[in-house]
């Protein structure tokens, strides 16, 4: 299952509007890292809860994320999203030293690295700020993040790279969805769908 954008959308602005209310609070600014990240990257919960300062490469340009994934299979994600870049830069700065000292990039309120457990909890808990019933897990920010791309046409060799499969058959159950998609999208735009001939 797939989140609505919509609804993503929702969940980072809230992330965002929560953090300004509280006073630039940490803790609002650590939720606002792991949701962009879930949704930019599309890595596993397991993975994001592993980044470390030594897989974390950000400078002005480019974040640069050394992903270990299942089975060892290292992988290379890079971002150049300006917004993204600038609030983990906020993030980096203010937490550097605890960061090192966990050896962790994400910290859950003890100072430790936070568990998957606790990015489940941060979901959840922007989800009753909203109002939301629908149940939204990580991973489907990972489906999330490889449907849009294949509905806005990259090539699915690229995602299989970007998701850390080692068969295309895996990364090829997305291209279900988009096919889905493409049905809808060609019943609402076709211009036969506007023209009334009938037997």
């Amino acid at each position: 299952r797939t989140i609505p954008e919509d609804l993503v959308q929702a969940l980072l602005r809230e992330a965002y509007s929560e953090y300004r209310r509280r006073g630039e609070d940490l803790r609002v600014l650590r939720d606002i890292v792991v949701l962009e990240l879930l949704f930019s990257t599309g890595i596993r919960v397991s993975e994001l809860c592993k980044l470390s300062p030594q897989t974390v490469q950000l400078n002005e340009h480019k974040l640069r994320l050394l992903i270990s994934g299942k089975g060892r299979k290292e992988r290379i994600i890079q971002i150049e999203t300006p917004e993204i870049l600038h609030i983990l830069r906020i993030y980096c700065c203010r937490c550097g030293e605890q960061i090192h000292e966990a050896n962790a990039l994400l910290l859950n309120n003890r100072k430790m690295p936070l568990s998957q457990q606790s990015v489940r909890r941060i979901i959840r808990r922007y989800l009753l700020r909203l109002h939301v019933a629908q149940p939204v897990t990580p991973h489907m920010f990972r489906h999330t993040f490889a449907t849009s791309l294949l509905e806005a046409g990259m090539d699915i060799r690229y995602i299989q790279a970007l998701l850390g499969h080692s068969s295309i058959s895996t990364t090829q159950i997305y291209t279900h969805v988009a096919a889905e998609r493409q049905t809808a999208l060609l019943a609402e735009l076709h211009p036969r769908g506007k023209m009334n001939f009938s037997l």
